[in-house]
């Protein structure tokens, strides 16, 4: 499976303002153009399944991969910054409606940052920033947030995010443009003379695993451990030379307004020899005849920074216990088909078939998304 996008459509407005009366004096610089930029957020909440192709689009699965909170920053052509907006909400937003008044006629830079990370020493200062220290009129530091990144501290088995403790953390969803005011028409929020399409990106990947079936009759076993070799532990915090399909700028015709990540950077050394997402499920495998104790599929919520596999590609291991014998088997490793890379906003799913040998068939699913909608409200239907 793969995971949802979460699709953002922003309306920059554009209206001028009347000056305070004209003047004939030839020295006197004119007054540059105001504009509206109108955001309506919304978000999209489609169950999975609606499709039925390998590549279909889900929704989240739980709170923590919706939006908390939002930030807007609006940078202009000079790179100062001209606003810096908060938003937080109590519960996942559903919809809200911004607007920003930003000088007309140029291009801009717009910043979204969805569940930004607020505790720095939890961090070790990858991945968080001060976003409250950037101030409307001064610089906006674009390589700083370049250089922001995401990395595990958890060499054993390299989770970036937790969640399946008492403990959680909002997963971070981000993306900026480059978007170009051309209109001198005047406008309202209610009649925008310009209408721009945006989404936020999850920043992770997480995976979750299914038995198919296996050659064990009668006799039960669990899965005690599970492998995945050759994956990642760093990604920078904004998606990096992300080429999507469609493209960035071009509408989705996804039923969902999905959209595929088929190429995206990683900083240096991310990939490296050795790097390993390991599980330890409890109650995952097949129970002996008339024992219904054990699950056939098991979803932790942990999650992964994006990756490109080590050497060969990703392979996968397990650990299993049959019924009856103190001792584990080990299978595989065995090769994931399908799965060239694993690129952030990414739920794979992992379904194992063992008889003689270990194999594996390879789901991956993009996420569904958060919209800024122009419609005030009404969700577009494509």
């Amino acid at each position: 499976m793969r995971w949802f996008l979460c699709s953002i459509i922003a309306m920059l407005s554009a209206f001028t303002f009347a000056g305070c009366g004209e003047t004939n004096d030839p020295v006197s610089p004119k007054r540059p153009m105001q504009t509206t930029i109108c955001l309506n957020i919304g978000l999209l909440d489609i169950p999975s399944g609606t499709r039925t192709d390998a590549y279909s689009f889900e929704a989240p699965a739980n709170d923590y991969e919706k939006v908390h909170t939002l930030r807007v920053i609006i940078v202009r052509p000079d790179g100062t910054v001209e606003h810096n907006r908060f938003l937080s909400y109590d519960t996942p937003i559903e919809r809200t409606s911004q607007t920003f008044k930003v000088i007309g006629m140029e291009k801009k830079k717009i910043y979204l940052f969805a569940n930004e990370l607020t505790d720095s020493k939890e961090w070790n200062g990858y991945g968080y920033y001060d976003y409250s220290e950037i101030k409307k009129g001064e610089k906006f530091p674009a390589a700083e947030m370049d250089s922001l990144k995401l990395m595990s501290t958890r060499m054993d088995d390299n989770v970036l995010f937790d969640n399946t403790g008492d403990s959680k953390i909002w997963i971070p969803i981000n993306e900026q443009y480059e978007y170009e005011l051309t209109s001198d028409q005047p406008g309202t929020p209610e009649n925008p003379s310009e209408t721009f399409s945006c989404f936020i990106t999850r920043a992770a990947v997480k995976f979750s695993f299914e038995i198919a079936q296996s050659d064990g009759g009668s006799e039960g076993y669990e899965v005690t451990e599970i492998t995945v070799n050759n994956g990642g532990f760093q990604e920078y915090l904004l998606p990096c030379n992300t080429i999507y399909n469609p493209g960035k700028y071009i509408v989705s015709t996804d039923p969902l307004g999905g959209r595929m990540i088929e190429s995206f950077s990683l900083p240096l050394g991310a990939v490296a020899e050795g790097m390993r997402y390991v599980f330890h499920p409890t109650g995952f495998g097949v129970g002996s005849v008339n024992d219904i104790s054990r699950s056939s599929n098991y979803s932790p919520a942990y999650y992964f920074a994006e990756s490109k596999p080590w050497g060969d590609g990703y392979t996968v291991k397990l650990k299993v216990k049959w019924d009856g014998d103190s001792k584990e088997q080990i299978l595989g490793p065995a090769k994931l088909p399908n799965l060239p890379s694993c690129p952030r906003n990414t739920h794979v799913r992992i379904r194992f078939s063992f008889k003689d040998i270990l194999e594996c068939k390879v789901d991956v699913l993009p996420y569904t998304g958060v919209y800024l909608d122009p419609g005030f409200g009404i969700i577009p239907s494509n």
